[in-house]
């Protein structure tokens, strides 16, 4: 049986998706062009907009206790007028011109690719010995000690004390509620190798992941060595071992239930879309809007843009919102089922899978969601919105850019439809999963201005605007073209509940029903993966142009919850059966009924 329902009645569009990657990035020298001058905007809002002030947030206290802060501030202005920032505006055409054109992803920065996986490591000692001048893995084993001290013991050269933060636990279930308390662990070895190769890399990397537990929780830190020293001293930890190319590898952790830093590196997966490094061999996006390089003292290091973007400021009298607003986190790149794809994505994969593919850039959807809650927390705000209809003028000056590049800009700012009552919008500023910042932008003019040097004055012309686009200045038979129409659509998915994936155990707690609940039923039904074992993916992220299978079913824990199931089984994802597992059980919205959907026994 399986631990959790797939409720259809309760799902939900995920409020971001992906417009895939084309084809290699083409790259050349900057041209100069004979076009300068300014393009006169008018940008419309049409959902609530949030652009906090953040440095002139206050705090005040939300709980009963005076110690728990909470943000509040007002939108950002100018001499008492909401003004959107130009550099707000630039990044969001940005954005967009490098999906269309098929440019780098200029903000990606290389970053380090880590992710918690419910899988049990292996305990383990690493030592450096002076040998071979090598460290090596050792096989071991650990014992949690009492809590009462009772257990303790003094350090032999093959028994080693280990502490840690950690729930207690009382009958086998986390005492949540009690917090984490300092646990001691005795690990005992053999000295029995482990196989593992380049575990130079490995360590690296688990130095890596420490750090990241450390940012999460600074009380973390008393019990990770500052540094691990090439003395012979025995480091206790826990591993886990795959393969990859006919080698062995090793993840290190500091937890048994941990998370691991990958030896792929967002750029090694991104190949040709990894951000431009030379000024002089770059891609369409970073010609006209410039870049910074890693050229050295002998060659340029950065590339000047040849556009500006000036502040938006408020052209009609707004309506103000004040709002307390749900809480937002960071982007969770670990949560690979939405971030990636893998050839065969019955089993939960890292960044490190073979045939791992980035599912492209990452744009929200539009969506009149409810984007208020009654509680402040220390997680969100409370901020002032700009309401709908709100109007804003701005420009975008231009300096020496070719014909192509002044259609391109020109079509990107209105994403080809020059009307202000326009369905293809673009999303602004903070909350945009909640469904703020919608906004349309049109162009109401364009001025290219000369220089005349015999009369030494300039001359401007004003061209028509609708030979700008009257036609698509980009590849629009490419997918990635379609995805970004899709997602920049107004009334995409208008009908449709967007928000997070929603979970619940059942269990009554604060935090048992959520989008955290979600993602952890997802992998193995909500099952701790046993050492050694497989763990089964649920669902994955559906492409943003299925729209008749956008949404994804709420997981509700079944009246068997917790108790022994098939760790194989695999249920049905976005609509296609996958290879594996057993019998996933529906509820149909229509009746409530369980529907079995079954799925053919895989290898």
């Amino acid at each position: 049986m399986a631990n959790y329902i797939a409720d259809k009645s309760k799902g939900t569009i995920n409020p971001y998706n992906f417009v895939s990657l084309g084809n290699a990035v083409e790259r050349s020298k900057q041209i100069t062009g004979n076009n300068s001058g300014v393009i006169h905007c008018k940008l419309v809002t049409s959902t609530p907009l949030a652009i906090p002030d953040l440095p002139l947030y206050k705090e005040v206290k939300c709980d009963d206790t005076g110690l728990v802060e909470h943000k509040e501030t007002r939108f950002f202005k100018i001499d008492g007028k909401p003004v959107i920032p130009g550099s707000e505006i630039r990044g969001v055409i940005r954005s967009a011109y490098e999906a269309l054109s098929n440019s780098c992803l200029s903000v990606n920065n290389n970053n380090i690719l880590s992710a918690r996986s419910s899988d049990v490591r292996t305990p383990g000692i690493i030592r450096y010995e002076n040998r071979d001048n090598k460290w090596h893995l050792y096989k071991a084993t650990a014992k949690k000690l009492k809590y009462d001290g009772s257990e303790d013991f003094d350090e032999t050269p093959d028994t080693f004390k280990r502490q840690w933060r950690n729930y207690k636990y009382k009958n086998k279930r986390a005492d949540y509620r009690g917090g984490k308390v300092e646990v001691t662990y005795k690990f005992s070895t053999t000295f029995e190798e482990v196989e593992a190769d380049d575990l130079d890399r490995a360590i690296k990397d688990y130095i890596e992941v420490c750090k990241i537990y450390v940012k999460n929780d600074s009380k973390i830190k008393k019990y990770i060595p500052p540094k691990l020293n090439k003395d012979g001293t025995c480091y206790p930890l826990y591993y886990k071992q795959f393969k990859e190319n006919g080698g062995n590898y090793v993840y290190l952790s500091p937890a048994q239930i941990s998370r691991s830093v990958f030896k792929n590196k967002l750029d090694d997966l991104l190949e040709t879309h990894s951000h431009c490094t030379d000024p002089e061999n770059v891609c369409d996006a970073c010609r006209m809007f410039g870049m910074i390089g890693n050229g050295s003292n002998e060659k340029i290091s950065a590339l000047a843009s040849k556009i500006r973007f000036t502040d938006a400021v408020i052209t009609n009298k707004p309506d103000y919102i004040t709002a307390i607003l749900k809480e937002l986190a960071g982007p969770k790149i670990s949560s690979v089922e939405f971030y990636s794809t893998v050839p065969d994505m019955q089993y939960l994969w890292t960044y490190d899978s073979n045939g791992i593919q980035i599912n492209g850039r990452k744009f929200y959807f539009h969506h009149n969601g409810d984007y208020t809650t009654a509680e402040r927390t220390k997680r969100n705000m409370t901020t002032e919105l700009v309401d709908k209809g709100a109007e804003f003028q701005f420009d975008v000056f231009f300096d020496r850019i070719t014909d192509d590049e002044l259609h391109k800009l020109v079509w990107t700012l209105a994403i080809g439809e020059n009307n202000s009552k326009g369905i293809q919008q673009h999303k602004l500023g903070h909350g945009k999963p909640l469904g703020l910042g919608s906004v349309k932008i049109t162009v109401d003019s364009i001025e290219k201005r000369f220089f005349d040097k015999e009369k030494m004055e300039y001359t401007i012309e004003k061209p028509d605007i609708e030979k700008y686009f009257s036609e698509i200045p980009f590849d629009d038979k490419s997918k990635y073209f379609s995805e970004y129409m899709c997602i920049t659509d107004f009334s995409y998915v208008q009908d449709k509940k967007v928000a997070y994936p929603y979970g619940d155990n059942k269990k009554g707690g604060k935090t048992s029903a959520g989008s955290l609940v979600w993602f952890s039923a997802n992998h193995n039904d909500g099952k701790m993966v046993k050492s050694g074992d497989k763990c089964s993916v649920s669902y994955s992220l559906p492409k943003i142009t299925d729209k008749k299978n956008l949404s994804l079913p709420a997981l509700i824990a079944g009246n068997d919850y917790g108790k022994t199931s098939d760790n194989n089984h695999s249920p049905k994802n976005n609509g296609n059966s996958r290879k594996g597992g057993s019998v996933y059980r529906t509820q149909e919205s229509s009746g409530g009924f369980f529907n079995q959907i079954k799925v053919k026994k895989g290898r």
